[in-house]
């Protein structure tokens, strides 16, 4: 005979499975023994169930590729066969340091090219906690972006000189550099500098030029 909190429970053989009790139940059993005549039974101590820890599923992070001015999010769930309801905490790892973000996002003020990312998320039901680890994402480089380019004078004349002007920006802080490329009469000329000099081009001639910056790493152009 099975009791469980108190109560005596239906349970006849010599084996209690866990639908008769739950977290926190006393359990006792008790034996009786029949000779064809006469019983005698005697009774076990008390077992408590106790609190079964929880479990942290798998955590992802999003985007897989993040640029500067991204925000991370971190997801999981967990499960509990108790039944008990889980509150989340996060933790995340950048470039190796705990930084001080307690929420499921982070946002680029953390982090910044080439930095390595990762979240943990720890699922508490109460009493006893379980963690589980994201992959690592990599904050990649973000191309620079090439501003308005300027050629002046508007109207040249014979004897003139060309100037290019123009200035790129880079979310990532990178040092830029520039390249510049002529096109006289629709031809690649190969003046590579910030100006062109009238012997490049003679009168009816149309002028136009491209400035490409460069972060080491990528590239943008305008004309």
């Amino acid at each position: 005979a099975w009791t469980v909190g108190g109560t005596t429970v239906s349970a006849t053989s010599n084996t209690l499975d866990s639908s008769f009790f739950g977290k926190g139940d006393r359990v006792s059993c008790t034996i009786t023994v029949n000779d064809g005549t006469d019983t005698d039974s005697a009774t076990s101590g008390t077992s408590i169930v106790e609190n079964t820890a929880p479990v942290m599923g798998t955590v992802t992070l999003t985007p897989a590729t993040a640029y500067e001015g991204d925000t991370f999010t971190c997801s999981g769930t967990g499960s509990d066969v108790d039944g008990d309801s889980l509150t989340y905490s996060y933790a995340w790892n950048v470039t190796g340091t705990t930084v001080s973000a307690t929420g499921n996002t982070l946002d680029s003020s953390f982090f910044g090219k080439g930095d390595t990312v990762s979240c943990t998320i720890t699922a508490d039901d109460g009493t006893d906690t379980d963690s589980a680890t994201s992959g690592t994402s990599t904050v990649e480089n973000t191309a620079p972006v090439m501003g308005t380019v300027t050629l002046a004078p508007a109207t040249a004349y014979e004897g003139d000189t060309f100037t290019c002007r123009g200035t790129g920006s880079d979310v990532d802080g990178d040092s830029l550099t520039y390249s510049y490329a002529w096109t006289v009469g629709g031809t690649t000329v190969s003046a590579t500098g910030d100006t062109l000099d009238s012997s490049f081009f003679g009168k009816g001639d149309t002028v136009s030029c491209t400035i490409t910056a460069d972060d080491g790493t990528d590239t943008d152009s305008a004309t």
